[in-house]
């Protein structure tokens, strides 16, 4: 059983499909989801990036790149109920400033400024 998205109080019902009687009851409160995000490395443009999670995993939740401030997602990958606790994000394809979310429902849980760099190219081998 998942926990509802919002945060509140609520009520958990043991409901007998005979009648659609409930046989028991008790108050819960839902609160506010906790999680953290751990970048592999520095995003690169268009490039996958691994992030490692704590928190809450299931349907509606999901690690993505956002514009600043937003919850516009530019990319983002879904956080499985019975994965590991590691997504892969491919980084948007223009350079700047952007954040890393962790997001349940409508909701960021974590935010993180990151910059996203244009790939660097090799020297092709030549040597100073």
């Amino acid at each position: 059983m998942s926990a509802p998205v919002e945060p509140g109080s609520y009520e958990l019902r043991y409901v007998l499909n005979e009648g659609e009687r409930v046989a028991a009851s008790q108050r819960v409160t839902v609160t506010p989801a906790k999680a953290t995000l751990a970048a592999a490395g520095a995003p690169l443009v268009g490039q996958p990036l691994r992030v490692a999670f704590t928190g809450p995993r299931g349907a509606g939740i999901w690690i993505g790149f956002v514009r600043t401030g937003t919850l516009d997602y530019v990319s983002y990958a879904s956080v499985r109920a019975d994965g590991e606790a590691v997504v892969e994000v491919t980084a948007p394809a223009e350079p700047g400033g952007y954040e890393l979310v962790f997001v349940v429902g409508q909701a960021s849980v974590v935010r993180q400024a990151v910059s996203v760099s244009a790939a660097t190219q090799g020297d092709g081998g030549s040597k100073p």
